[in-house]
């Protein structure tokens, strides 16, 4: 059984003997301790071109942010991360949308205007 674990590890470049990367990509629900991680992805100079938002926002209004998203099941918010080893890869969102005035702006919970 060993032997067969052992053919699956990688040789590197330089020819030592390495054992691969954990391959379990966990998605979860975003979490104030994601606050940095999310801080160094939305400030990457290739991502910051598709924000929808004011780039370089700090890592404590991302936690803000985070501690304030609504969730639950009558929200229409999701906003998810993928993890490995306790590392953020990567995230997804999905955020309602309406058009308000004539501008394109986040679903208004209050209903003092016609959106």
């Amino acid at each position: 059984m060993l032997q067969g674990c052992r053919r699956r590890w990688l040789l590197s470049p330089r020819g030592s003997v390495s054992a691969p990367e954990p391959t379990i990509v966990v998605r979860r629900p975003l979490l104030p301790d994601d606050a940095t991680a999310m801080m160094a992805i939305m400030g990457d100079p290739d991502v910051l071109p598709g924000l929808l938002q004011l780039p370089y926002a700090t890592e404590a209004a991302w936690k803000k942010r985070i501690e304030e998203m609504p969730v639950g099941p009558t929200t229409a918010e999701l906003f998810i991360v993928a993890a490995r080893g306790g590392e953020v890869l990567g995230n997804a969102g999905v955020h309602p949308f309406r058009m308000c005035g004539g501008a394109m702006r986040p679903a208004c919970p209050c209903a003092s205007h016609r959106c």
